[in-house]
């Protein structure tokens, strides 16, 4: 009976063990220590390059087709008159019809960045571009001229020089240095929680769900942008002060974000608004410090 009650005992306590063990190695970090460890692995990486790809909901307006009609053509027209008026039918014909309810829309892209802010982006497939600028692609390198932006149109033959501030889209703010300081400043407006590990697309990943209360913007705490810190140059400070304004304007229920265990990247998120899907963002094909100059 003594022998049957220790046997008992040593499985009692060897099972314990294991369990103690098992929640020990599977403990979740912080959502402060995640981030901490987000911006550590980034200092670390000097290039990457990915394939983007978006789904959502979204509104395509006249103002929207409007303005991709002249900023996508006023350079050709400045100065290749020949090939601006092909251009130009082409893009004219390819325009959508006005849509005023949103629409469901999806977009692939395949973007580089190498440090300090060399960027490229090529448009492969896109619901949220007119289609003749599917399969162009656009190329900023401030280390030459910070003021300029290329863009080489699919039925031209040359690139266009570009003025910086001109509609880019997602272009300077698509990469991971950008999505880092937004998980900044979101931080600082939600209740963050690191829910647990799970796989994502053949990625062993931390879920970590940020919950928002802003209903008005006057709910939003102030972020004040450290271009420095987070490598930004001051000439896309346009585009950067106006990412940050989708907080309040979007009024998110929650944010969901995907985090690589091992190599401590961002590899997806989900929007949500009132608590429905509203939109979703992944990475893929996923390549660390591989890039040169010449690969822009």
């Amino acid at each position: 009976m003594k022998k049957l009650c220790l046997n008992s005992l040593t499985l009692l306590l060897i099972t314990l063990f294991i369990v103690f063990n098992l929640s020990a190695s599977t403990e979740l970090p912080k959502p402060e220590q995640l981030l901490k460890e987000l911006n550590t692995a980034l200092k670390n990486i000097e290039s990457y390059s990915y394939t983007i790809y978006q789904e959502g909901w979204d509104v395509f307006t006249k103002e929207s087709e409007k303005k991709a009609r002249e900023e996508y053509s006023k350079e050709a027209e400045k100065k290749y008159s020949k090939a601006a008026d092909k251009y130009r039918d082409t893009a004219e014909s390819q325009l959508p019809e006005e849509k005023e309810k949103p629409i469901f829309k999806k977009s692939i892209m395949e973007y580089k960045f190498m440090k300090p802010y060399l960027l490229q982006m090529t448009v492969i497939d896109s619901d949220y571009v007119p289609d003749f600028l599917n399969n162009s692609k656009l190329t900023y390198r401030p280390d030459n001229d910070p003021k300029v932006v290329w863009f080489k149109f699919k039925y031209l033959p040359f690139a266009l020089k570009r003025d910086v501030e001109g509609e880019y889209g997602s272009f300077f703010t698509a990469n991971w240095q950008i999505a880092l300081m937004i998980l900044d400043y979101y931080s600082k407006n939600a209740e963050i929680k690191v829910e647990g590990i799970e796989d994502y697309k053949g990625n062993e990943a931390y879920k970590v769900v940020f919950t928002f209360n802003v209903k008005t913007e006057a709910d939003v705490k102030k972020y004040e942008i450290d271009y420095k810190k987070w490598g930004i140059p001051i000439e896309t400070k346009y585009k950067v002060d106006k990412t940050l304004e989708v907080l309040p304007r979007q009024k998110f229920s929650s944010i969901t974000y995907w985090i690589d265990v091992k190599r401590k990247i961002i590899l997806g998120r989900e929007e949500y608004i009132g608590g429905k899907l509203h939109w979703r963002e992944w990475y893929e094909n996923i390549k660390l410090n591989h890039l040169t100059k010449k690969d822009f």
